[in-house]
């Protein structure tokens, strides 16, 4: 579980997330994660919330590991748009694909 807070020129953004994993092979897994982004202008303005949840892949050698997220956003709470999402300032799926090295 993670929580992270950072300001940008936009206001200030937090969001937090789960992720669950299970592993299929020693190298492979496969899981799901859920996380959730807030925009705050600023500290007595709330902009939007916006849910998303989608699959995780993940593989790993001795070496190196490779993490693909794949998060549609399924709701928008707070500023949403049409749809019921918020995509004035996010987008309707976001994907991620992250390596490491172990060094």
């Amino acid at each position: 579980m993670g929580l992270r807070r950072y300001a940008d020129r936009s206001g200030i953004r937090t969001g937090g997330g789960c992720r669950i994993i299970v592993r299929v092979t020693d190298a492979f897994s496969l899981g799901l994660e859920l996380k959730n982004h807030n925009l705050f202008p600023n500290p007595s303005s709330w902009a939007h919330s916006a849910l998303f949840l989608g699959p995780v892949a993940a593989y790993a050698q001795e070496h190196w590991w490779a993490t693909l997220t794949v998060l549609p956003q399924v709701v928008g709470f707070k500023g949403a748009t049409e749809d019921n999402l918020v995509l004035d300032d996010l987008e309707r799926i976001e994907v991620r694909l992250l390596f490491g090295f172990h060094i």
